[in-house]
């Protein structure tokens, strides 16, 4: 395992502190109020990103997994998929 030292010799843009402040983060985020707009008639919810790009659309699959009556898919690649159209 690197030592502290050694990671802020590599990361010099101080990425890590955003890691290490993580659940700080999460927590803040617990307090925000969440409008969800009406979204009108949908066949599916797509959420397309990788990385850390991607940590949001995973975050609200998850949470609307067992409520949703329309499929969410989280895509995390350069490409859609063929069914990705208008009504996505």
């Amino acid at each position: 395992m690197l030592e502290r030292r050694q990671v802020e010799e590599i990361d010099k843009f101080g990425i890590h502190i955003e890691y290490e402040n993580w659940p700080l983060h999460c927590r803040s985020a617990l307090n925000l109020e969440v409008n969800c707009p009406e979204v009108g008639s949908v066949d599916q919810l797509v959420f397309a990103g990788m990385g850390g790009s991607a940590i949001p659309g995973d975050i609200i699959s998850d949470w609307l997994y067992a409520t949703s009556s329309i499929p969410i898919y989280v895509i995390k690649d350069y490409h859609l998929p063929k069914f990705v159209g208008t009504r996505s």
